[in-house]
């Protein structure tokens, strides 16, 4: 009797499910022992194992094998300088299958070529060049070859075609969707590629690292009898007198990343025309001082969710907010789950504290300043349920039982730290472990904890260190990604001190 065979197309159906079915590990593990049965199922095993692997397992393959794994895989990394030299080795395949290419910076010998165009295949989606080396043809072969390209992010040109060429290809990739130019097109940016992007009909995103300057920009959006029509998210580089032209011609943009290169406009109160916005961050690259109208002009975006203030070189300020003018401000932004406010300001523990009683669902916050967070000790309900992040320049406490009265309910673990500060002069450590039962107390989910000023503070640095101890130094695995490399992160990239825990190697532990 021969044996049951299950056609081509319903194994494959049964790996894939292998695959999804399984955590990661377990799943790689069941495909590899699915692939020695027999040849059916190793044609559909190494279908779904080589759809994503080490650019350094196919070049092990012998050459006269490399494009039957080839033909099978989808995602392509090339994540390094050194894995560079495979682009040669691999310049004779095809990649059939292939729908995200990444490739990092090229080092190359002298006299060598780069051979990328094997990579731009039919079925290619996102193509992603960091720069390093210009390949022949390759805008020519991405338009000709690549017919439902969307994702495009090239840190440098790719090929040593004008400008006119590159927007050739973008106005004739009617798939594109997303357009990401890097630092090394300076002084490239014209106002005919600046026209030709923010008329394109198709695109979502644009991000444009380089400064576009405010001739480019006015040159461009009069060409332009729609401009954005259809983006969601842009992200620029620009002087502040250009933030109202770009406010008037997108005002249905959801998602902006502005760095801003000067003081001279308001450019806060210049945005007011963009009530749609989701996710606003501005940084400022000059010393500026916020305004009252640039705030109310933020009071009107109604949908805000995440928010970032920040200066990139020099202080970003308004000293005349306090605790009353920001509580009144950030109770007319009613869906704001992400807060970065590194300004200086004479905020108090107080701005915190409005923020839980309008925010209580807040996830993320970002605060300058010494906080003295005395008053939490009198408060048994948790002010941030919700907070996974918490992160302020610096805690302060007072050190003291006096106010231990006022809560005859709280927790045990939390009479027995206060019993330690019975004296007006408890020690920076006993202090430090205080501050760390409050923010346990009023963040019960927190799972990423930063203090600015972790390298010179030492409170700041001992409370750190209680705080590990309380949590056993474990995280609850928390998400480090990036507002500016996933739309739809709620967390912004941090430094290692961020994390519950950090030790300098040179450092004392107490």
């Amino acid at each position: 009797m021969g044996h049951l065979r299950l056609p081509p197309e319903l194994l494959l159906l049964v790996m894939k499910h292998v695959n999804h079915g399984e955590k990661y590990e377990a799943a790689q593990n069941s495909l590899r022992n699915a692939i020695l049965v027999n040849h059916e199922w190793a044609e559909a095993g190494t279908h779904i194992l080589w759809q994503s692997v080490p650019v350094l397992m196919l070049a092990r393959v012998s050459a006269h094998r490399r494009q039957y794994y080839a033909n099978k895989m989808t995602e392509l990394f090339i994540e390094n300088e050194e894995e560079s030299k495979y682009h040669e080795i691999f310049k004779d395949l095809k990649f059939p299958r292939l729908k995200t290419a990444y490739i990092d910076r090229i080092k190359l010998k002298r006299g060598e070529k780069v051979h990328l165009t094997q990579y731009m295949q039919p079925r290619l989606k996102n193509f992603y060049f960091r720069g390093g080396a210009l390949c022949e043809n390759a805008l020519a072969t991405l338009g000709s070859n690549c017919p439902h390209l969307e994702e495009v992010s090239l840190e440098e040109p790719i090929d040593g075609s004008g400008e006119d060429r590159y927007l050739q290809l973008f106005t004739g990739c009617k798939a594109l969707e997303l357009i990401d130019l890097g630092d090394s097109w300076a002084g490239s940016i014209t106002p005919e590629l600046f026209a030709g992007l923010a008329g394109h009909e198709q695109l979502v995103k644009i991000e444009i690292k380089p400064l576009i300057s405010d001739s480019t920009i006015l040159g461009g959006l009069r060409m332009v009898s729609n401009p954005f029509s259809n983006i969601q998210s842009l992200h620029l580089t620009l002087k502040s007198v250009s933030v109202a032209r770009l406010a008037s011609a997108a005002p249905s943009v959801r998602t902006l990343f502005l760095v801003i290169e000067d003081s001279e406009h308001d450019a806060l109160a210049s945005l007011a025309l963009m009530r749609s916005l989701v996710h606003l961050e501005l940084t400022y690259l000059e010393e500026t001082e916020l305004s009252p109208d640039g705030f109310h002009a933020l009071e009107k975006m109604k949908n805000l969710e995440v928010l970032l203030l920040e200066s990139r070189v020099e202080s970003l300020s308004a000293m005349w907010l306090d605790d009353a003018s920001f509580a009144q401000f950030i109770s007319k932004l009613p869906k704001i789950t992400n807060f970065e406010f590194k300004v200086d300001s004479d905020l108090t523990v107080s701005a915190l504290t409005s923020l839980a009683s309008s925010h209580p669902r807040i996830e993320s916050f970002d605060f300058f300043g010494e906080y003295d967070l005395s008053d939490w000790t009198r408060l048994s309900t948790p002010l941030f349920p919700c907070l996974l992040r918490f992160v302020i320049e610096a805690p302060f406490i007072e050190g003291r039982t006096r106010r231990y009265a006022a809560v005859p309910n709280i927790f045990a673990h939390v009479r027995t730290v206060l019993t330690l500060c019975r004296s007006s002069n408890a020690t920076t450590a006993e202090r430090a472990t205080q501050i760390a039962d409050l923010i346990l107390r009023h963040c019960p989910v927190v799972e990423q904890l930063k203090f600015h000023d972790y390298y010179e503070n030492r409170l700041a640095k001992l409370a750190l260190r209680a705080f590990e101890s309380k949590v056993d130094g474990h995280f609850c695995s928390p998400i480090l990604t990036s507002f500016r490399s996933l739309e739809n992160s709620s967390f912004v990239k941090f430094h290692p001190s961020e994390t519950r825990i950090y030790y300098d190697s040179d450092d004392d532990r107490y």
